[in-house]
């Protein structure tokens, strides 16, 4: 078992059927649909969120294939997989040799880890070309917001290239070498410099000896730990940490989620929203349940009664599901919305799978 097919395993015990197998696909890939952006919650997949996001359609689905050849999971019909006692057994050894990637924090990480990782691209190989006195060359990022980000953060130093390349490089050298989280190569390979081209993601896995689903997943992992290690040593780092400060959120929601919020805090009720941004009701509601999923002092309150909430709560100690229609059947006095509401805001008080 490697650590791709781990990851898949793991997953599917967290969904245990009550959605496709790709869903899984569309949470790795890290689709900003409210089904994913649900689903990661419910299920706890946070962690995995955008983690492989150049895998195709294809292999993934051979991917499974593979699970099940090995009888570690059964594929039913519907593309809905359950473990099977072998594959639980040979995940749990899995995972007691194998660190679990302590530092993967995919849902909150996964734009600002994106374009982390280009500015970082294309810093090192601009100060690397400045100071060999070479200011013509191909980027290694094409992105114009990356580029001009890295234009005006060099134009903004006060310290001569020479410097500059010094300091990042120490930067670098000591967070790679401070903990050995991943191999470094795993981002080493890929860098660009003066007469020095960066090798791609897939010849990177190549010469390291993993298929690419591996490398995406330590890759991620690595860049998300020097995320960690900037944001909460900026002293240590201050390059990198200047690399993020434009880029942290503490609140992580969709741009049109995040315009409904902005609405409701000024008050508006949910029609009012609707007719305000020409939205159909339930979009604005699907904004909500996004934005009860994400912001942690978001009241539901004026949206379920205290005793529907509480005939929920009673409700909830006897369900193994968090499929709607299975709570819808139990509570049918409350709508849909209601359900998807108190399942963003309290999940885990569903006894899902009779855990």
């Amino acid at each position: 078992m490697n650590l791709f097919q781990a990851v898949l395993l793991y997953c599917l015990e967290k969904i245990h059927g009550e959605r496709t197998v790709y869903s899984i696909f569309h949470i790795l890939k890290g689709k900003k649909s409210l089904q994913s952006i649900q689903d990661v919650h419910f299920y706890e997949l946070t962690k995995w969120f955008s983690t492989v996001p150049y895998m195709n359609r294809s292999d993934f689905e051979k991917e499974i294939q593979q699970l099940c050849d090995q009888q570690w999971c059964h594929l039913e019909n519907g593309g809905r997989a359950f473990l099977l006692p072998k594959g639980k057994s040979e995940l749990e050894e899995f995972w007691t040799k194998n660190p679990a990637l302590p530092y993967l924090d995919g849902w909150p990480l996964h734009s600002m880890a994106s374009v982390f990782w280009k500015r970082l691209n294309l810093l090192v190989q601009t100060v690397s070309h400045l100071i060999h006195q070479e200011s013509i060359f191909y980027p290694a990022e094409r992105n114009e917001q990356v580029q001009n980000w890295v234009k005006k953060w060099l134009l903004g130093r006060k310290v001569n290239r020479a410097d500059t390349g010094v300091q990042l490089y120490r930067e670098l050298y000591e967070l790679l070498q401070s903990e050995k989280t991943e191999d470094p190569r795993l981002l080493v390979f890929r860098l660009s410099g003066y007469e020095r081209i960066g090798k791609t993601a897939a010849q990177t896995a190549k010469q390291l000896g993993m298929d690419e689903p591996e490398y995406w997943l330590r890759f991620t992992h690595l860049i998300h730990f020097m995320i960690h290690s900037a944001l909460h040593h900026p002293k240590k780092f201050p390059i990198l940490y200047e690399m993020l400060l434009d880029l942290h959120q503490p609140v992580i929601l969709t741009k049109s989620a995040r315009k409904t919020y902005d609405l409701f805090q000024r008050g508006l009720s949910v029609e009012q929203i609707a007719n305000v941004r020409r939205l159909k009701r339930n979009t604005i509601e699907d904004h909500l349940v996004e934005i009860a999923l994400n912001v942690p002092d978001f009241s539901i309150d004026s949206f379920i009664e205290k005793d529907e909430f509480e005939a929920f709560k009673k409700a909830a100690k006897t369900l193994t599901s968090k499929k709607l229609k299975d709570i819808k059947a139990i509570l049918p006095h409350l709508s849909y919305f209601q359900i998807r509401l108190v399942l963003a805001k309290y999940g885990r008080i569903v006894n899902q799978h009779g855990t």
